[in-house]
C-alpha cells in the first residue's frame, strides 16, 4: 500500500540545482514558504506546516525569508514534533539555535564544502590585493589619475609565511592556493590534522601563539562560535609580527574590529583584506577611509557554483536522513545520538 511522501518545507524554491530538485520532488511532498511576518510564521509552524519533517533554508539575504531574522530559540522551539532535520544552505550557522535543535532531537546540517573554491579564491584575491596594492591603484584609474607606480609599490607574497587559523575544507583550499604562489603555509586548529594530511597540503602545525608571532599574513578561516568569537583581539594583536596582514573570509565576529583598528594605528597590522565585518553592513570608518585595505561586502562564496552546491547538498542531506538515517554534512549528530 502506498504511503504519503514526507513533507518538506523549502523557505525558497531552488534557483540553481534544478536537476537535483526534479529528482527530489519525486520522493517528497514539498511546501514552498509564502512570505509572511515572523509572528505569522511561528504561528503557522503548529498549523499550516504541522507534519513537516524537514526544512531547507537558503542562507542568502536576497530571499524574502531573511526578513524573519535568526532561526533562534523562539523559532526553533516552535518547530512541530514531526521535524527531523533542518538544513541551512551555507557553511556558517551562527544565526541558528543549534543547541535547541539538539534538545528537540532534530538533526542540523550546513552545506559545508559547497563554497570551498569560491571562498578560497576570495581569500587569495584579498592576499594578492593587499600585497600588490591593487585596490588603491584601481581607485586611481577610475578617478582618471594615472598614478606613478612607485607610489603604490607592493611586494611579492612568494617566500612569505601565511598562517591559516582553521584548516577545515576552506582552510585547506586556501593552503593549496597559497602554496601555488610560493608562500610557506602554517596553520592552527583546535585539533591537529594527521601527518599524512599535513604532508599532502604542505602545511606545518603551530600553536596559536606561534602562528601569531611568525606569520607575515594571517587568514581567519574558523567558524564563528563562542570559542572563536574575537579569536583575534587586543591581546592577540600584541603577539603578531609587526606589519602583519590580516585577512578574514570567515565571519566578522571572529575579529574584534575595534582592536584591529587600534593595531593598525599602532603599526602592528599593516593592511587588511576583509570580506566580513563584525557589525555588517556597518564598517568601522577607519577601515573605509584607508585605501590600503581591500574590503568586500561578504561575497566570498557568492558564485553560481556555490549556490548550486548549497542547494544540491541540502537536498542530499534531507533525502539521506529521512530515507537512510545518514547525512552528508551533519553538525549535531553526536548530540542527538546521546538522547
Amino acid at each position: 500500500m502506498p504511503t504519503d511522501k514526507p513533507k518538506v518545507l523549502f523557505m525558497s524554491g531552488p534557483e540553481y540545482a534544478k536537476d537535483v530538485w526534479n529528482e527530489f520532488i519525486q520522493d517528497f511532498t514539498v511546501l514552498l514558504w509564502e512570505e509572511q511576518s515572523r509572528e505569522d510564521f511561528i504561528r503557522d509552524l503548529s498549523s499550516k506546516y504541522d507534519g513537516i519533517q524537514a526544512i531547507y533554508r537558503a542562507a542568502n539575504p536576497k530571499y524574502p525569508h531573511y526578513k524573519l531574522g535568526s532561526f533562534d530559540r523562539e523559532i526553533v522551539s516552535a518547530f512541530p514534533s514531526s521535524m527531523k532535520i533542518f538544513v541551512n544552505g551555507a557553511v556558517g550557522y551562527n544565526d541558528v539555535a543549534v543547541d535547541v535543535l539538539s534538545e528537540k532531537g532534530i538533526l542540523f546540517c550546513n552545506t559545508a564544502s559547497g563554497s570551498d573554491n569560491a571562498t578560497a579564491d576570495t581569500a587569495l584575491w584579498l592576499i594578492l590585493s593587499t600585497y600588490k596594492n591593487t585596490w588603491q591603484s584601481e581607485q586611481s584609474v577610475r578617478a582618471g589619475v594615472w598614478r606613478d607606480r612607485t607610489n603604490v609599490v607592493g611586494r611579492d607574497p612568494a617566500g612569505d609565511t601565511v598562517g591559516i587559523l582553521g584548516l577545515g575544507n576552506i582552510g585547506k583550499a586556501i593552503a593549496v592556493r597559497c602554496k601555488a604562489i610560493g608562500m610557506k603555509v602554517q596553520y592552527h586548529n583546535r585539533n591537529r590534522i594527521d601527518a599524512a594530511e599535513e604532508e599532502k597540503y604542505g602545511v606545518t602545525y603551530k600553536t596559536f601563539d606561534e602562528l601569531l608571532s611568525s606569520s607575515d599574513t594571517i587568514v581567519v578561516a574558523v567558524p564563528l562560535t563562542s570559542d572563536t568569537k574575537h579569536i583575534l583581539n587586543a591581546e592577540s594583536f600584541k603577539k603578531v609580527k609587526r606589519g602583519v596582514i590580516i585577512v578574514n573570509i570567515s565571519r566578522g565576529g571572529c575579529v574584534d574590529e575595534s582592536a584591529l583598528v587600534d593595531a593598525i594605528k599602532a603599526g602592528k597590522v599593516s593592511k587588511v583584506g576583509l570580506d566580513v565585518f563584525e557589525e555588517e553592513p556597518k564598517i568601522h570608518p577607519d577601515l573605509l577611509s584607508n585605501e590600503k585595505h581591500a574590503l568586500l561586502p561578504h561575497i566570498g562564496g557568492a558564485t553560481v557554483n556555490t549556490f548550486y552546491n548549497f542547494e544540491a547538498i541540502g537536498m542530499q542531506n534531507i533525502k539521506m536522513w529521512l530515507k537512510e538515517g545518514k547525512a552528508k554534512t551533519p553538525i549535531n549528530l553526536s548530540a542527538i545520538q546521546k538522547q
